[in-house]
């Protein structure tokens, strides 16, 4: 996932835009919110 993620930030100059689409109540928020504790939190 981490590898994923460097080739997508070296091929947009850093600028990754991630669109999270589905019905109501599936956990949209959620998976933005662990997504960030997992991959953005920690580098801060």
């Amino acid at each position: 996932m981490q590898s994923a993620l460097n080739e997508l930030a070296k091929r947009t100059n850093g600028d990754v835009y991630i669109g999270v689409v589905g019905s109501v109540r599936v956990g949209k928020s959620t998976l933005i919110t662990k997504l960030l504790d997992h991959l953005v939190v920690p580098s801060i």
